[in-house]
């Protein structure tokens, strides 16, 4: 708090003032300027002669906060609490996203492989149906939605069939354009994806790999603005 001189010892009217009691009000006057002058600087930001905004801080909860230049180049007052949430919110949006990021990208590599699997199981049924010679292996088009599996192929008959269908009950796992094809080992028949499920689902996954992406692009983009 300032202590500042008072004038006290008035000087009276119609007398001689003397150079020695003048001197001493004027250096107490001298003396209150030296103290406002330091009180001030003290408690006054020193702000740059650029500087256009409004320097006084506003009446706000000081406590636990921050000083800032606001849009408008004005001088305010910021809650730490407020900033602190809002950079743990913008870092967990970024965490999910990128995990999201990750999961997707592990699904199109499944995807991937999963049609890779899919023509090596296509190929080897194949393969595997031409070793009996001397018959008819692709029996043609076959309607799982009955629910039924065709009969066991006799000899020579035919032994590999395309779903035309979706399958239910029995044969529910199957779907339109997937193939069976009947193991003449495990007297069973082998159930493999069809190319057009396979390359659907290669597009769904890189439709969503590629949604991730933007969102993740669009939250680095607005980590800052969501500071504010």
């Amino acid at each position: 708090m300032l202590n500042l001189w008072k004038h006290t010892n008035l000087f009276e009217a119609g007398t001689t003032v003397r150079a020695d009691h003048a001197n001493f009000k004027l250096d107490g006057i001298q003396a209150s300027f030296d103290q406002i002058s330091e009180y001030l600087n003290g408690k006054m930001i020193n702000l740059p002669a650029s500087f256009a905004g409004n320097a006084y801080i506003p009446n706000k909860t000081l406590a636990n906060s921050i000083l800032w230049f606001n849009l408008s180049g004005d001088i305010d007052v910021y809650s730490m609490a407020t900033f602190e949430q809002k950079v743990a919110d913008t870092a967990s949006n970024a965490a999910s996203a990128l995990d999201s990021k990750n999961k997707a990208a592990t699904s199109e590599g499944n995807a991937r492989q999963s049609e890779l699997n899919a023509a090596s199981s296509a190929e080897i049924a194949q393969g595997a149906a031409v070793t009996v010679a001397g018959a008819a292996f692709f029996a043609g088009l076959w309607n799982a939605g009955t629910g039924i599996f065709p009969a066991p192929p006799g000899s020579g008959g035919s032994s590999m069939w395309q779903a035309n269908s979706n399958g239910t009950g029995a044969t529910a796992a199957i779907k339109a354009g997937d193939l069976i094809v009947w193991d003449i080992i495990a007297s069973t028949y082998r159930h493999f994806a069809g190319a057009d499920r396979v390359i659907a689902l290669e597009t769904q996954v890189n439709t969503i790999n590629t949604s991730l992406t933007t969102a993740i692009n669009n939250t680095a983009s607005l980590a800052i603005a969501g500071l504010r």
